[in-house]
């Protein structure tokens, strides 16, 4: 799996998150908040969507779930404190390492499971998971 880089996470004039434009396709997304904590480390959440554009207006508005109102506050609130969020994309299927297929992306079992792995992929990298508490 590569990450592709989307941009950076802004703030309006009043001060609310505006996200870079991304197409309406399905996908895995990462935040990386960079310059959490004094020891270097970073926060990252990363999630999947059948449409990576209504997904990120959802954090944008905090709306729908839980978890998007919990992160976007997350979001917002770093950004207010001076922090950088970097916003990367899975949108083309991977190949797979053993069947040589690509993944099916607009299937939620597939995105699921490659959002499991990328997960245990940054946490073994350093990163603290904002989405499992």
């Amino acid at each position: 799996m590569e990450w592709r880089s989307a941009g950076k996470l802004q703030l309006d004039p009043d001060t609310e998150l505006r996200f870079p434009r991304i197409a309406a396709e399905p996908g895995l997304y990462r935040f990386c908040l960079i310059g959490r904590g004094a020891d270097g480390n970073y926060a990252f959440y990363i999630g999947q969507a059948d449409n990576l554009k209504r997904a990120f207006g959802r954090f944008a508005k905090h709306e729908s779930q839980a978890t998007n109102f919990r992160i976007g506050n997350d979001l917002l609130s770093h950004m207010r404190n001076g922090g950088v969020v970097e916003i990367s994309v899975i949108i083309e299927s991977p190949q797979a390492t053993t069947e040589e297929q690509a993944a099916d992306l607009s299937d939620k079992a597939t995105r699921e499971h490659l959002k499991d792995i990328a997960i245990d992929a940054e946490k073994r990298r350093g990163g603290c998971n904002l989405g499992r508490r």
